[in-house]
């Protein structure tokens, strides 16, 4: 791709290649491919399938890597990133270490979003799109480069095989030797969505995991908090839901696959998506296809499933405020009364295990989601904090919140203060007329 040069371009990717993280700063400072070299080597019949043979050269981490591997990993994120460590690079002084690059890399995947990239940066990009359409164009039917289009020059092409995967050219199921990972992987991983679409419509496997870790694309789409190729994922027949083959694949070759990757976090990581584009409506699909249309209970996704926090996915979909994801866990059926499974906030106090999501609604003034719940029964009543011993109406009062204590009461909670309960307590107040008063002089 113009960008390995000679040995130390080599030993640059090699290095590069221990994760992924790690290849995306190769790419970021390599920049966008440069595309009239790519049209003039497939005019001249080279391969566009070759990938790096490990058994020929001394790179074997490199093994099976061929140019839509190195293509998938950037999206516009890393273009704009490429051309400031260019800036950088021609300004003295401005050097950064590797560490430092990572970062800003990890930034621009995951904070840059494509309406706020230069337009110049997309014009470039664009360029990187069009290279890998050049490479999974079909060839002519009267080519006479003598490209057989259905094995790699480079060797073993990894635990994809050689399937061309449509009528491409590329073999676009291809994988890489360590690692296993399939250029879809690594484009659902690195947030390159235009990558993704063009490697769909050339017939990649949306299930085809990668063999190290059997995370399937989908999987870490959605756990990379990259929502919109989540949603083309799962519109391009990806399995919401893993079927036998999958469990077989994994019982069979040993693979433990890290905690944030497993299927069963799908929910969880759709709502820590909340704030990106089509982060409703990934969690709207992944609903739909994991647990509205599965019949068979094992067969759907938990909704109770928690993360390191104790949360389930409605808890998450309330502290971040997301009313409408809220709706669509409450309408698919999630526990209204689940509660903090012993979580805690790093650097912060224990939550209290019993808040349930009217409680942390309640206590944050989000009245909608307040509405949403009391309307599906959540229970206003039974709560009592493990911490100080009041309810839920006392607790919200003591957090400012007065509006969400008129809902409560509405809806049923009572503002008394139990037999013996104390009005102040280490000079908090928790007699709800007294904090009205207090806090709001002259309210009525």
């Amino acid at each position: 791709m113009g960008r390995v040069r000679g040995q130390k371009q080599m030993g640059e990717l090699q290095a590069a290649r221990k994760s992924l993280t790690s290849l995306q700063v190769y790419a970021a400072a390599a920049g966008v491919c440069c595309r009239p070299l790519v049209q003039l080597l497939l005019s001249k019949g080279v391969d566009p399938i070759s990938a790096i043979d490990g058994t020929a050269f001394q790179y074997s981490s490199l093994a099976g890597l061929t140019p839509l591997h190195l293509l998938a990993c950037s999206g516009p994120g890393a273009a704009a990133l490429a051309e400031s460590l260019d800036v950088a690079r021609q300004t003295p002084g401005s050097e950064r270490s590797p560490a430092d690059v990572a970062e800003i890399v990890e930034m621009a995947r995951t904070v840059v979003k494509p309406d706020h990239v230069a337009g110049w940066v997309k014009e470039a990009y664009a360029d990187h799109i069009a290279a890998a359409r050049d490479l999974l164009q079909p060839p002519p039917s009267n080519s006479g480069s003598g490209r057989s289009g259905g094995s790699s020059s480079g060797g073993n092409s990894g635990g994809g095989g050689g399937s061309s995967g449509g009528s491409g050219r590329v073999a676009v199921n291809v994988s890489t030797q360590e690692l296993g990972e399939t250029p879809l992987c690594i484009a659902a991983a690195a947030g390159a969505l235009e990558i993704a679409e063009l490697l769909l419509a050339a017939g990649a496997d949306p299930d085809d995991c990668r063999s190290v870790d059997a995370a399937r694309p989908l999987d870490l789409a959605v756990a990379k908090r990259n929502p919109a190729i989540g949603c083309l994922l799962i519109e391009h027949g990806a399995e919401v839901v893993p079927g036998p083959d999958h469990h077989m694949f994994v019982l069979d070759n040993d693979i433990i696959t890290p905690p944030n990757l497993q299927p069963k976090m799908l929910l969880l990581n759709a709502v820590d998506c909340s704030g990106l584009t089509d982060d409703v409506r990934l969690l709207q699909l992944l609903l739909q296809h994991g647990v509205r249309e599965q019949q068979i209970e094992r067969h759907r996704l938990d909704l109770e499933v928690s993360n390191d926090r104790g949360e389930t996915a409605l808890l998450a979909a309330v502290r971040k405020g997301r009313a409408e994801m809220v709706q669509l866990l409450v309408d698919a059926g999630a526990y209204q009364e689940a509660t903090l499974r012993g979580g805690s906030t790093p650097g912060s106090r224990p939550a209290c295990s019993r808040m349930t999501a009217l409680v942390g609604a309640a206590a944050t003034g989000q009245l909608d989601v307040m509405q949403i719940l009391l309307d599906a029964g959540a229970d206003c009543i039974a709560y009592i904090n493990e911490q100080t011993g009041y309810d839920i109406v006392q607790n919200t009062a003591n957090a400012g919140q007065f509006e969400a204590v008129v809902k409560l009461v509405e809806a049923g909670a009572s503002w008394r203060l139990s037999r013996g309960q104390p009005r102040v307590v280490r000079g908090n107040l928790w007699y709800v007329p007294e904090i009205l008063c207090c806090v709001k002089p002259g309210l009525k």
